[in-house]
């Protein structure tokens, strides 16, 4: 057993290149037994860690396209396919405007929402950004925190399929407001009328809220409901149009989509299953139709984990990923009525399947009774004889 102590912690979503140490040489060949000889040990790694493609995906309500994310760098690209027309995909990036001058300091672009507003038109916004202003002087040398702000940057987004119409619907700044406009405010209700009229002189101050996405109103689906929530002003409720960017006033309480772990039907606006967190991905489901659905292709694929990812608003077609063995992960759509699988990507292209070994996963209770799970990639041809070990802890 070799035991490797790695200058900081590995992970899969930090797109910046991985450099190991050069005595991990054999432990990460356990990994990968025939990547290019000729290509540095460096760039054999960083491509082992590369993030993957099709971390977030979304099936259109009819079926006939998809949309997936891939990462290059620390920028972001949406792919747009036909899956009936098959031709060339069509390809957004994210955020063009993002500052590349502070790109070190910041995370990679990633996406907080991807769904379909309709056939032709994609609907997604970058995650949430907050910027704090400068703290300002309050005498005696003393700085206070600005009670303007602080910026948010929280950009709901659309585009057509064809790749054109792209624009911002609505932003943070959109809703920008101060104590004058929001005066009916719980926190004002609660002041007496003196301190009411002692606020009155103080200088206006601005204040921008959080965007959050509740989903489309499923009788009229280019109308995406929002809520703003922070500001002066009690949450409220709003419709976006998905075609002009037109806001108007939502009287209606639209209930807020679970997160994690929980699976929430878009279509019928209720929850439908749950994730489980452990090193192979499964899923309990509670909607009855989805749990036959992935019976039927576990049979189709044996001894592999399957995950459902999305499906069109009859369920016709199922967006699923399939994982295990030496295979880095598949991306499949199931046409139900016909019976048909259709492969529409591999995740992880650079890496070959019939040159990454055998992985298997494996479960068992420990003796102190703590659930453990993992998974182990078998050693091809070992240059020694035991052959060297590599163990990754993921974090959390």
């Amino acid at each position: 057993l070799i035991v490797f102590r790695l200058p900081r912690p590995v992970s899969r979503s930090d797109a910046s290149p991985v450099r190991l140490p050069r005595l991990c040489f054999f432990a990460a060949s356990v990994f990968v037994a025939g990547l290019l000889r000729a290509a540095s040990f460096d760039d054999r790694v960083e491509a082992l860690f590369r993030p993957p493609l099709a971390e977030m995906m979304a099936l259109s309500p009819e079926g006939q396209r998809v949309a997936y994310t891939m990462q290059a760098g620390r920028g972001l690209t949406i792919v747009i396919m036909n899956l009936d027309h098959p031709g060339p995909k069509r390809r957004v990036i994210v955020d063009p405007d993002r500052d590349v001058s502070f790109a070190d300091d910041q995370p990679p672009a990633q996406l907080r929402f991807l769904r379909w507003a309709t056939a032709g038109r994609l609907v997604f916004a970058p995650t949430e950004r907050v910027f704090p202003l400068p703290p300002v002087a309050a005498g005696k040398g003393r700085s206070v925190p600005n009670p303007d702000g602080p910026t948010i940057a929280s950009p709901i987004m659309a585009v057509d399929a064809d790749g054109k119409q792209r624009g911002t619907l609505v932003d943070a700044r959109d809703f920008t407001e101060t104590p004058a406009d929001a005066r009916r405010t719980l926190a004002d209700l609660l002041r007496t009328p003196m301190e009411l009229a002692a606020t009155r002189n103080e200088p206006i101050r601005w204040r921008m809220p959080h965007l959050d996405i509740l989903g489309f109103v499923p009788r009229d689906r280019e109308q995406l409901v929002i809520e703003t929530r922070g500001g002066y002003s009690m949450p409220a409720q709003h419709l976006v149009d998905t075609r002009t960017g037109n806001v108007r006033s939502f009287g209606g309480n639209w209930p807020s989509p679970p997160g994690e772990p929980q699976i929430f039907d878009w279509f019928r606006l209720k929850v439908v299953g749950e994730r489980k967190d452990a090193v192979r991905p499964t899923s309990t489901w509670r909607d009855d139709e989805l749990g036959r659905v992935q019976r039927e292709l576990e049979l189709k694929f044996p001894r592999r984990a399957i995950e459902i990812l999305d499906w069109s608003e009859t369920r016709a077609r199922v967006l699923f990923r399939v994982t295990g063995g030496s295979d880095p992960g598949r991306v499949f759509v199931f046409q139900r009525p016909e019976d048909l699988v259709l492969e529409i990507l591999r995740r992880a292209p650079w890496l070959s399947a019939a040159k990454l070994n055998d992985t298997r996963f494996f479960e068992f209770d420990a003796p102190d009774g703590a659930y453990l799970s993992g998974y182990l990639t078998w050693p091809g041809k070992p240059r020694v004889n035991p052959p060297p070990l590599l163990v990754g802890f993921p974090s959390g």
